[in-house]
């Protein structure tokens, strides 16, 4: 949902950068440069009158000015975040929402859950920004995005994850094929450590999981893909299982008091049809 906490941008970033006391960290969160963190700390420290950061070797700490202005908007944020509540708790869930993911991990995670959502929720508006899980996590670090499906979370500190399925990667082959050579995605997180299972193999990179499938059903190849996106009965693991791949729902944890947010978590169904 567009609505977000009502701070001004910098102060979203003093309060990333209070709380993960690294500035390239921050930066990485929000997936922009170090040098625009700076110049908000530097506009802040303006307003401010004085240092809101010491430097330290393994990144900053908070001054004591830095220690009053994180009081102060956090206060600001709980107020905030209980008026927002009554709001929705009197109109009901509704309003626009962005999801993002994988467009391989979005078609089948999203079908069940997003159809289970707007039924229960007539008001909801939704729009859905395919990207890779990284980039996905990326948007929702940074209040871009609402909610992302993303594969094998990374746990952060300023995002909350609701488990919703437990898959695995394998290779796969259609029955009694005799493959020449072996699709797999350049996208995959650790692609480089699956791949040197297939060692003398010729290896096709492909970035769209779709695509890789039906070269696997024209029979020729082999790929490198989660059980979840076998759907042919002819479709079989070639060897033993890669390893395990778990999908979750996440948000930011600025918008974890919303009654809206955690309707939606709580409501969310996976492609089993369990919450």
């Amino acid at each position: 949902m567009a609505i977000r906490s009502p701070l001004h941008p910098d102060h979203q970033i003093f309060l990333l950068i209070a709380e993960k006391l690294n500035i390239s960290k921050a930066a990485e969160a929000m997936g922009v440069g170090q040098s625009g963190l700076s110049k908000a700390i530097r506009r802040l420290e303006t307003e401010v009158g004085g240092s809101l950061f010491a430097r330290r070797n393994q990144g900053v700490e908070l001054t004591r000015e830095g220690l009053a202005l994180l009081k102060a908007l956090k206060s600001c944020q709980i107020a905030w975040s209980s008026s927002y509540d009554l709001h929705t708790q009197n109109q009901g869930v509704e309003g626009s929402f962005t999801f993002g993911g994988h467009s391989s991990v979005l078609s089948v995670y999203l079908p069940v859950g997003l159809s289970h959502l707007l039924k229960t929720y007539p008001k909801l508006d939704i729009q859905v920004q395919p990207g890779t899980s990284l980039e996905t996590t990326r948007k929702v670090a940074a209040l871009k995005l609402d909610f992302g499906i993303v594969v094998n979370f990374v746990k952060a500190a300023d995002l909350v994850a609701k488990k919703i399925n437990t898959d695995f990667l394998a290779v796969w082959k259609l029955k009694n094929s005799h493959p020449r050579w072996i699709c797999y995605s350049p996208e995959m997180i650790d692609s480089g450590k699956l791949l040197r299972r297939t060692q003398g193999r010729r290896l096709v990179a492909i970035p769209d999981y779709a695509t890789i499938y039906e070269m696997v059903l024209h029979g020729e190849s082999e790929a490198i893909l989660p059980s979840s996106l076998i759907r042919h009965p002819e479709v079989q693991m070639s060897g033993k299982k890669l390893r395990a791949v778990t999908v979750s729902l996440i948000y930011h944890r600025d918008n974890a008091r919303s009654s809206a947010y955690q309707a939606i978590a709580s409501t969310w169904k996976t492609k089993d049809g369990i919450n």
